[in-house]
């Protein structure tokens, strides 16, 4: 499927979800979204009014469903089988997707040697350094950011500006279970994430004027 390029052709590819008045088209969303379940074993919430809700599944165009089944088992699943040959070490920094580490490919799985990442910062931190990489990771950018946070808060900086970057950190964490930016230094949601980071860390030792 070829990325759309502009509103029309958005528009021609998707369809209008509204009506000419600008209501919701009821029609054009029963022809086109549907509810994808996740695998066997997983369990889904979302955000509502700061509290977590148990959700069945997630709705989405039609024409968004197969890719995204993809990734949730022939992408993860084979990324998590490639993981377990090489858990303490990992296949080095950037040299898993696209390498020679992607060889005798069985069939049905041709389609690992053209991808680039598994859509999953965290699984793929550990397929560049293991789990003592992504362990250390996950101590630098989960961990401390939180600690930073709640000392911020205490210490009477947990303003609009502290909030501000708690808001940008829990995004990119939240991508990260769908993309892959960590330690990309072109990707500039690495760069927003690791100023948000460095914000809550700076908020955490030091005290902003009122």
């Amino acid at each position: 499927m070829q990325t759309p390029n502009g509103r029309a052709e958005i528009k021609a590819m998707f369809g209008d979800p509204a009506n000419a008045d600008g209501t919701a088209n009821a029609a054009w969303e029963d022809a086109n979204i549907r509810k994808v379940a996740p695998p066997a074993g997983w369990i889904l919430y979302y955000q509502d009014d700061n509290a977590l809700t148990k959700t069945s599944g997630i709705r989405m165009h039609r024409l968004l469903a197969d890719s995204f089944v993809a990734v949730l088992t022939d992408i993860w699943a084979f990324a998590l089988q490639s993981l377990h040959a090489r858990l303490l070490t990992g296949y080095g920094f950037a040299s898993f997707w696209g390498s020679s580490a992607i060889q005798d490919l069985p069939e049905g799985k041709e389609w690992a040697a053209f991808a680039s990442h598994s859509h999953n910062g965290y699984l793929d931190t550990a397929l560049g350094m293991g789990l003592p990489g992504l362990a250390l990771l996950i101590g630098a950018i989960v961990i401390k950011p939180l600690r930073d946070f709640q000392a911020a808060d205490q210490g009477g900086n947990g303003g609009p500006l502290a909030t501000l970057f708690l808001r940008i950190w829990l995004f990119g964490l939240y991508l990260s279970s769908m993309e892959s930016f960590f330690l990309d230094r072109a990707e500039p949601m690495w760069f927003t994430f690791l100023v948000a980071v460095f914000g809550l860390h700076y908020m955490a030792r030091f005290r902003t004027r009122a």
